[in-house]
């Protein structure tokens, strides 16, 4: 009886050996291994940026406290709205959308929930 226990107990750490072999050392053969990370590219910090309108090319305005992105809107002082449409260096070339308030104040723009 004695002698079954032991022989039991040495081929369940043989099993537990096995299965920590194919653990370890085979599945990571089988899998998919992760790509390389991509290289780190720094971006050149500006001081400010510079609002420019693309179709006219004039100056809209000065950026100095966030970064400008593709996509950002900016509302200029005569009430027009402009997107980034794209930015070269330190220069935000902004597309015109019209007024900013979706033409209300020139009844332009119907409001239908009211």
């Amino acid at each position: 009886m004695l002698r079954s226990k032991k022989s039991l107990i040495i081929w369940m750490l043989a099993a537990l050996a096995v299965i920590f072999i194919v653990v370890q050392f085979l599945i990571p053969i089988f899998t998919k291994p992760q790509p390389k990370p991509e290289p780190i590219v720094e971006e050149e910090v500006y001081d400010y940026y510079i609002l420019i309108d693309e179709e006219t090319n004039e100056v809209l305005g000065h950026v100095s406290s966030v970064k400008v992105t593709t996509g950002d809107e900016y509302i200029s002082e005569n009430n027009k709205r402009y997107v980034v449409s794209k930015v070269v260096e330190n220069r935000a070339y902004m597309h015109s959308f019209g007024p900013a308030d979706g033409g209300k104040a020139k009844g332009k723009f119907k409001d239908k929930t009211n």
